[in-house]
């Protein structure tokens, strides 16, 4: 019998793909399941093309919603591309029992995300994560926080 298979923010692997070129290891994952788990590593960043290390992006708010956008620039809106892999990466994992994300980002927070320019101490999903739940609402979801 195949172990579960839990798809787990790859820089929690210990892989460098943040936007800065490091990780945030968590070795303690390999104990968080009392038997064998098949981990499915992924980077929602790395996957839309943005390099490693690459400059920072946010979620912002705008008068429109919320964007995935460049931090320095706001004009490079990565929403549209973030939401079309999301999508596709669904279709391409299917058997998940749950993902394992990384919180404060901007693609994988899990309610976890800081909204510059939105309400004073505003949080939301990050923007893969948005629509992760939208189109698999069952899916279980927790972060490293």
């Amino acid at each position: 019998m195949r172990p579960p298979r839990v798809a787990v923010s790859a820089c929690l692997l210990g892989q460098a793909v943040r936007y800065d070129g490091g990780d945030r290891h968590l070795p303690s994952l390999e104990g968080l399941f009392p038997g064998p788990v098949e981990f499915i590593a992924f980077c929602p960043e790395v996957a839309i093309g943005l390099g490693v290390p690459r400059r920072p992006i946010e979620r912002r708010r705008f008068a429109d919603g919320l964007r995935l956008v460049d931090r320095e620039d706001r004009s490079i809106d990565h929403g549209p591309i973030m939401t079309a892999h999301a999508r596709a990466w669904l279709a391409e994992t299917p058997g998940l029992a749950g993902v394992i994300l990384k919180s404060r980002s901007p693609s994988c927070g899990l309610g976890s995300t800081p909204i510059p320019g939105g309400v004073a101490d505003e949080m939301s999903d990050g923007h893969f994560v948005t629509e992760i739940r939208r189109r698999a609402p069952t899916l279980p979801l927790i972060d490293d926080a």
